[in-house]
């Protein structure tokens, strides 16, 4: 997967254009071109909306923020470009607050869009709200198409409104053209964006013609396309010979049957949780019996979910079926020691013994070494920490599930005190926390949480051995982000993060 800069496959470019153009299995039952030079596009194809998966930052104080975009399971590339430029208005007006990434926020899931609306009708293009659009119906934009937002308030603690929208101009084949318009301040950009779902690569609009340079930004971004399937820049369709071999194939593409990537990990969000507010769910000391495993799956794959499983040494070597299961639905398995002693009284050899059992427990079972680990009580020291060479995944919300053995108590406390960047510590052994599972799913999404695993949660920033991470965010001193990374215990201060 990866995002491919504007002049870094041009030649590639030029043929998704032609291919857009050529023709495309109509969104309201037209027929597709077959390739022609006669190409017909009346829509996107009815297929896609079923697969676009919709996500809304709404902050209601001031409505500073207003984003709607959608993603596609197994676009990753596309959903990267997408965030870039989203995060990049929101810092643009001064959501950052003077930091270096964002403290995302729940947002109601109720804002979210239904998915016919990111699809914009033929010849379309852009929308008022999205670009900006004066009383006198113009568009304000910067000169070249750069991003046309004031930093003025950026750092400064003056926030603008900012809004974004992301829209699908035409798709076909296994290609997908895509808008992302954005206002700052009052001042709007739009970009347009080519993505191969068959190799996963994202390229910028202007990749669409052979010379790149031929249109602005602007012009590129405000681009629709017209029923013989070929761009439509200032008002006019653009020449077949200036379509790249991207751009032909793009064309020719949108005479096609819709090839969608799998969504076999439509459980992971499309965006990362520098954006999206997450929280990791975690269960400890496990395996459980054979019948609580199965009923946990079972749980898990009804809400779409995973976890990571943090799992003792003894339970795996008496049940190692379970690990395996665990893993291949998409759960992470990792290490909880042997028998569960405080690892801060340990020797270092006995430390030692302590993981390396576990770790060979768990290959045994068919589970790769862990490279996550879940000290039991939390007990960790400077010398722990230095000889660990794991990531170590510590908590903020604690459900007591332990002790209470309350099914009722658990999901209102795994609820109540779950926030952006949580990690929730539950223990799989319990069969009232087993019972918590549907409710507890269902509130976390209900609050506007998207449920993730422990990996998933700090994608993107440092995630390294001899770290511990409790949450991610600003909220607390001991959540991770770019200036903070890590709690690291014998040091004042965790190393920053590299500046991007």
């Amino acid at each position: 997967m990866k995002f491919i800069g504007r002049f870094g496959a041009l030649a590639a470019a030029g043929s998704a254009v032609a291919l857009l153009l050529t023709g495309c299995t109509g969104g309201s039952g037209g027929t597709g071109g077959g390739g022609s030079d006669s190409g017909h596009f009346d829509g996107v194809p009815d297929s896609l909306a079923e697969r676009l998966n919709s996500y809304a930052v709404h902050t209601s104080e001031n409505s500073k923020l207003d984003a709607h975009f959608f993603g596609i399971t197994g676009a990753s590339s596309l959903s990267e470009a997408m965030e870039k430029d989203i995060l990049k208005a929101f810092k643009s007006g001064g959501a950052f607050h003077g930091r270096r990434a964002l403290d995302p926020a729940l947002t109601d899931p109720e804002e979210r869009w239904e998915a016919p609306k990111f699809i914009e009708q033929p010849g379309q293009g852009p929308t008022a709200s999205a670009t900006g659009q004066d009383g006198a119906g113009s568009t304000s934009q910067a000169s070249g198409g750069a991003t046309a937002s004031s930093t003025s308030g950026a750092g400064k603690g003056k926030e603008q409104k900012v809004t974004a929208e992301n829209s699908v101009v035409a798709a076909g084949g296994h290609f997908l053209v895509s808008r992302l318009s954005t206002t700052v301040g009052g001042q709007a950009t739009q970009r347009v964006f080519v993505t191969d779902l068959e190799k996963n690569e994202t390229q910028p609009g202007s990749a669409l013609f052979s010379d790149a340079q031929k249109y602005g930004a602007d012009q590129v971004g405000a681009m629709t396309v017209d029923d013989k399937a070929l761009p439509v820049v200032d008002g006019s369709a653009v020449d077949k010979g200036d379509l790249s071999d991207l751009g032909t194939q793009v064309r020719q593409a949108m005479g096609e049957d819709l090839q969608l990537p799998s969504d076999d990990k439509s459980y992971e969000p499309d965006y990362s949780c520098g954006l999206l507010p997450c929280v990791a769910v975690t269960y400890d000391d496990g395996p459980g019996t054979p019948q609580q495993t199965k009923e946990l799956k079972g749980y898990l794959k009804d809400a779409n979910i995973r976890a990571t499983f943090f799992q003792i040494g003894t339970n795996v070597k008496q049940y190692p079926k379970a690990n395996k299961e665990l893993l291949d639905m998409g759960n992470e398995v990792e290490n909880h020691s042997w028998n569960h002693p405080q690892l801060s009284r340990l020797s270092g050899s006995k430390l030692a013994q302590q993981l390396d059992r576990t770790d060979k427990a768990l290959e045994a079972a068919g589970v790769p070494k862990s490279t996550m680990l879940r000290p039991p009580y939390g007990a960790t020291s400077a010398a722990v920490d230095k000889q660990v060479d794991k990531r170590i995944i510590q908590w903020d919300v604690d459900t007591l599930d332990w002790k209470t053995r309350s099914t009722p108590k658990t999901v209102k406390t795994g609820t109540s005190m779950s926030q952006p960047g949580s990690v929730i510590l539950m223990h799989s052994i319990h069969e009232p926390t087993i019972k918590a599972a549907p409710q507890l799913y269902k509130n976390l999404k209900a609050k506007g949480l998207y449920p993730v695993t422990s990996g998933y949660l700090f994608k993107g920033l440092p995630f390294e051995a001899h770290g511990e991470y409790f949450c991610r965010g600003y909220r607390s001193a001991m959540c991770s982000n770019p200036e903070h990374p890590m709690v690291e215990k014998g040091k004042a201060k965790a190393k920053p993060a590299p500046e991007d």
